[in-house]
């Protein structure tokens, strides 16, 4: 994530500072470049499914588990590749080189290995220095691997095409779908990485993701096809042209099952053994919340070449009508958040119906993408003065009792990556979105609505019980002086059970407040 969001927002930035308007696009895919449209093989109802516990039928409802915990999380995606009978759907934005990918690689190649047939689609963003390991991954004959949006540098003046074709190799695929036998379905923030799983001994995201069963699972695949069949998704042979011969693939595999082997000797792999998920596979009872009322929004692939104005391609509409049906509560979780002026206009009118709106995000010293946090600064007090009540995380965990006297350099550094909205108790929507302006109109996103399921009360309690002054700053509006009129913003926080009150963000270096206040004189804000 970290070199993907910046390499982009750095381009954007470059862009209007060199006024660099005229850049030609990037070549276009045509149909000769693509295979034949495939779509996702749904099986027959497969023995493992009948561990997913629920009272409904999954022909007429829609079932979840809840993933926030990022052991639950790994553990979900390899128990459903090693049962996975017929197929593998595989959509991410960033599939890493480190630790969890490597294990999710060797668990896809035993899949294959079995006769399942695997699709990966992954942005081509993050693919630089990828290539061969790409050829030789796809050279399983179970196995396709197709890239969205390719850049077609490879190697020398990636970087340059970059920079000088913005407006088209700026607008990434963003979505993030697992889809296993066409029955079960994994929808969240997270990538495949290492700390997307809590397996990074350097930082640690929070994030969240679904797990979907039932009416809700062929929507799924489907938006799945719709990417795959794109033209902006080509099979990696037209741009990679490496040719694999068996002794280079055999290798390889004994390479990653050496990993896999090292793996199992990991904490990561015992919490996973560990986990809740696998505790309720060991039971072959794996319970459910449901859902009668379920949908999937995704943006259209050709967003990726069209006006960023024409919202006809665009989700974000689905997302206004849901916070437009608020009537007590509004909580908004995105680690990048900049509202659009339509966000800003229905928060106003949300206050003045004494609709309670919450939003949580990043501090300045807990994001990743800093430049992002230059954007969002300027609507604190706007925010702030009509009510709105705003959490930003702390960078990092709250601290043992017993290690107070370690400083805080050593503590684990934590970011928000949760994307979530909840409205009042009623509604649930999940996915791949931030709530900032290249969510809203560059990259395509994928998000599920859930209405009027018991897991929406539930996450709620949950957040509720984090949602406090040792985990979080609450931003406030506070008086410069006894008598004076003026307010000034506040972050105020508990630490050793003592309330403390800073006038600026806390814990960031000079470094990163003199970047984000540079930044914030940018014409920037559209590309953020």
């Amino acid at each position: 994530m970290f070199v993907s969001h910046i390499s982009i927002r750095v381009a954007a930035v470059l862009l209007p500072l060199f006024f660099l308007t005229a850049c030609q696009k990037a070549k276009q895919t045509t149909p000769s470049q693509l295979k034949a449209e495939t779509t996702a093989v749904a099986s027959q109802t497969p023995s493992w499914m009948h561990a997913f516990k629920t009272p409904v039928s999954l022909k007429e409802h829609s079932s979840f588990y809840s993933l926030e915990n990022p052991s639950d999380a790994f553990a979900a995606r390899l128990h459903l590749i090693d049962k996975a009978t017929t197929s593998i759907d595989v959509q991410y934005y960033i599939y890493k080189d480190d630790l969890t990918a490597n294990e999710f690689t060797y668990r896809l190649v035993k899949a294959a290995d079995r006769g399942v047939k695997v699709r990966i689609l992954i942005d081509d963003l993050d693919s630089s220095g990828k290539d061969r390991d790409v050829a030789i991954l796809a050279s399983h004959p179970n196995i396709d691997i197709k890239l969205f949006n390719p850049n077609r540098f490879r190697f020398f003046f990636r970087n340059i095409a970059l920079f000088l074709n913005v407006e088209t190799l700026g607008k990434r695929m963003h979505n993030k779908t697992f889809i296993v036998d066409g029955k079960a379905a994994i929808i969240g923030g997270r990538n495949i990485g290492d700390e997307y799983f809590d397996a990074n001994a350097e930082v640690a995201f929070l994030d969240y993701d679904i797990l979907a069963v039932g009416k809700i699972v062929p929507e799924t695949y489907k938006q799945f096809d719709i990417y795959w069949n794109s033209p902006l998704s080509v099979d990696y042979s037209k741009l990679i042209d490496i040719q694999i011969d068996e002794a280079t693939y055999r290798q390889t595999i004994a390479h990653i099952t050496q990993l896999h082997h090292s793996f199992q000797k990991t904490l990561l792999s015992r919490s996973i053994e560990h986990s809740a998920f696998m505790k309720h596979v060991q039971k072959h009872h794996i319970p459910l919340y449901t859902s009668k009322e379920a949908s999937l929004y995704f943006d259209l692939p050709k967003k990726i070449v069209s006006d960023p104005n024409d919202r006809r391609t665009h989700l974000s509409s689905s997302i206004d009508r849901a916070i437009d049906a608020a009537k007590d509560e509004l909580i908004i979780i995105s680690p990048y958040f900049i509202p659009s002026p339509e966000m800003i206009n229905n928060f106003k009118l949300l206050r003045k119906q004494n609709v309670s709106v919450t939003v949580i995000t990043n501090s300045m010293a807990s994001t990743d993408v800093a430049m992002v946090y230059s954007g969002y600064k300027k609507y604190i007090r706007p925010l702030l003065e009509m009510g709105v009540n705003i959490y930003e995380l702390k960078p990092y965990l709250e601290e043992d009792p017993k290690r107070k006297k370690e400083k805080k350099k050593k503590r684990d550094h934590i970011s928000l990556h949760t994307k979530m909205i909840i409205v009042d108790t009623d509604q649930l929507i999940v996915g791949s979105a931030n709530m900032d302006p290249r969510s809203d109109k560059l990259n395509t996103e994928v998000l599920m609505l859930i209405k009027k399921s018991p897991l929406i009360p539930n996450l709620k309690k949950k957040i509720g019980m984090v949602l406090n002054k040792k985990h979080f700053y609450q931003l406030k509006l506070m008086k410069r002086s006894k008598n004076s009129k003026g307010t000034r913003i506040v972050w105020e926080t508990i630490e050793n059970d003592e309330v403390k009150y800073f006038r600026r963000s806390p814990d960031a270096g000079a470094g990163r407040r003199i970047g984000v206040d540079l930044f914030s004189l940018l014409p920037i804000e559209g590309y953020l």
